[in-house]
């Protein structure tokens, strides 16, 4: 009570440890606490430093790896989304994988891609030999498995 009544009568000022603040403007930044929420969406937080973002597939059957499109009633395209600034060499195919309609009916099974060419350093443009595509229908590349998988390599 004798700290209160010196400073509302102006006679002492009030300092944070008076209140219980002492460590308030040299609390490290990572001695702070972060809200519930917040440390969630920080656990959602892809590793950069371990994860290879040219690596599609691999997770589960039926991973959707990308679109396309027919080229002819045998010929597929698919474009691949890369992390690369170099032109891909080639890419590495385990596993099979199946080409669905939009509407999920299965047009192929067990099918291998290709590396077909690249739009830019950013894309890269698989190709699968099919048949009983119609042309510029649009299609979808799945895996068939967990193990299926299509990496890019530099």
């Amino acid at each position: 009570m004798t700290i209160l009544t010196s400073v509302l009568n102006g006679e002492e000022p009030l300092t944070p440890t008076d209140i219980g603040l002492g460590a308030v403007d040299n609390t490290a930044d990572l001695a702070k606490p972060i809200s519930t929420d917040t440390q969630a969406a920080l656990d959602l937080k892809v590793d950069t430093a371990t994860t290879n973002f040219n690596e599609f597939g691999g997770l589960a059957a039926n991973d959707y790896l990308a679109q396309g499109s027919a080229r002819s009633t045998t010929l597929v395209n698919f474009l691949l989304p890369i992390n690369m600034f170099s032109t891909p060499l080639t890419i590495t195919v385990t596993g099979t994988f199946q080409i669905r309609r939009p509407d999920l009916t299965t047009l192929a099974t067990l099918v291998t891609p290709t590396l077909n060419s690249l739009t830019s350093n950013r894309i890269a443009v698989l190709e699968c030999v099919i048949t009983g595509a119609v042309v510029n229908e649009p299609l979808i590349l799945l895996s068939t498995d967990a193990s299926s998988k299509i990496v890019v390599n530099a």
